[in-house]
């Protein structure tokens, strides 16, 4: 689109867009203004694939903890650390682990399993109280 400026005896003098040779300084400055765009580019991809990272994890992090608590809400049960003691039958050769938050008649047994040869020998040493 020209632009008309002056007119002058019947003439009229305008700016018009034209292709014209560039210089050797004007083709360094477009080189390097071309440089300073490719590493800005390169700069905010950095950051994108920085802030998407971010995201992922924190959207993983709300749908592990979403899974766990429809799984709690579903079943009404959740695992919780418990205090424990485990007891020893020498006589079967087994050990019993209960848990102690349940009391008198609610004791519940978590596990029973047959001990090891070294837990027989070391419970058959210790004196008997």
């Amino acid at each position: 689109m020209a632009v008309t400026i002056r007119h002058v005896n019947g003439s009229s003098t305008f700016i018009e867009p034209l292709e014209c040779v560039l210089t050797e300084d004007e083709l360094n400055e477009k080189r390097a203004r071309v440089f300073a765009i490719v590493v800005e580019e390169a700069k905010i991809e950095a950051e994108k694939k920085l802030a998407n990272d971010k995201a992922k994890h924190r959207i993983e992090a709300l749908e592990d903890e979403l899974g766990g608590l429809i799984k709690v809400i579903t079943t009404g049960k959740e695992e919780r650390s418990v205090e424990c003691r485990e007891y020893f039958d020498l006589e079967r050769a087994s050990a019993t682990t209960i848990r102690l938050d349940k009391e008198g008649s609610d004791v519940a047994v978590v596990r029973t399993r047959a001990m090891s040869p070294e837990e027989l020998e070391k419970h058959r040493q210790q004196p008997l109280l």
